[in-house]
């Protein structure tokens, strides 16, 4: 943990409804997610620009909530690239001094990862990242996981050939039927790395085996090239 930053403070709302106000930052490691509420739930209102609602988050089978169609798809990107443990949206207000000024702002999700670490995100349309306002708070963001060891990320809109086979494999994010029948073969095949169509050849009917392979790519059991567009030629392999 780095040296205390005694200018931030903050606020968290525990599962019990209490509102804990203005405290040390580092309050914040003694609790698990389920210690935790959401410090703001998304409102939904006739005027709002942006489309609140549920993501079903695979790794931690549950509905986690979202404000935007953007936070939306990177639920789904860090479903897919992180190891998930538990995950928290709006999980606290960060009170911070910047210019001169008192601020607060509420960061977009916590994650609690598999590995022991949190991760916090901040999800913002990339075309509003460089706004003052907004890179105060990625700042504050960043300062606040430097001093409690956490890891700091800015995320916006992904590339869009990235975006599409993640919208692919996303369909594929729960186990398939005959899955036991024919995991062990398409893995034990993709120990020599080739195209799906060749890994697939004479494995079983294409309705059930292609529904297991898209699972092991989601699940990044077989692994793949996220940079070029998934078609019946594009290779996969074993993951590290």
């Amino acid at each position: 943990m780095g040296a205390v930053n005694d200018e931030q403070r903050i606020s968290l709302i525990l599962a019990s409804g209490e509102l804990v106000q203005k405290r040390e930052i580092a309050l914040i490691t003694k609790f698990k997610r389920s210690d935790l509420s959401l410090f703001r739930v998304p409102g939904v209102h006739k005027t709002q620009k942006h489309i609140p609602g549920f993501f079903w988050v695979s790794q931690v089978n549950d509905l986690v909530w979202y404000e935007s169609r953007l936070e939306m798809i990177i639920l789904k990107q860090l479903d897919f690239t992180q190891k998930i443990k538990a995950i928290l949206p709006q999980p606290f207000c960060l009170h911070f001094s910047s210019d001169e000024k008192r601020r607060r702002h509420i960061p977009d999700f916590l994650i609690w990862l598999e590995d022991g670490q949190q991760l916090l995100v901040n999800v913002k349309p990339r075309r509003h990242v460089e706004k003052p306002l907004n890179q105060r708070s990625f700042k504050a963001c960043a300062d606040f996981c430097e001093t409690l060891g956490w890891t700091y990320v800015t995320l916006s809109e992904p590339n869009p050939i990235f975006l599409a086979n993640l919208n692919w494999l996303a369909g594929y994010r729960r186990i398939p039927a005959k899955f036991n029948d024919f995991a062990v073969v398409i893995i034990d095949k993709a120990s020599e790395r080739q195209s799906i169509k060749d890994l697939l050849a004479d494995v079983g009917p294409p309705a059930l085996v292609r529904p297991v392979l898209f699972f092991l790519m989601w699940k990044r059991q077989l692994d793949f090239d996220t940079r070029a567009l998934l078609t019946n030629d594009s290779e996969v392999w074993l993951a590290a």
